[in-house]
């Protein structure tokens, strides 16, 4: 659950706004790690 959240926590750095700024370079790699969240977390009570 902790490698979870820290990917989302990297998500919402990689996402555009205040922390990476108006380019959407990271978009790619937010949802690879939106996606890479979800499935841990799914594995786990707190998905189900």
């Amino acid at each position: 659950m902790i490698i979870a959240r820290l990917l989302e926590e990297l998500a919402a750095r990689l996402a555009p706004g205040a922390a990476f700024g108006p380019g959407g370079n990271g978009e790619a790699l937010a949802g690879l790690a939106k996606e890479l969240a979800k499935e841990l977390l799914d594995q786990t009570f707190v998905g189900e």
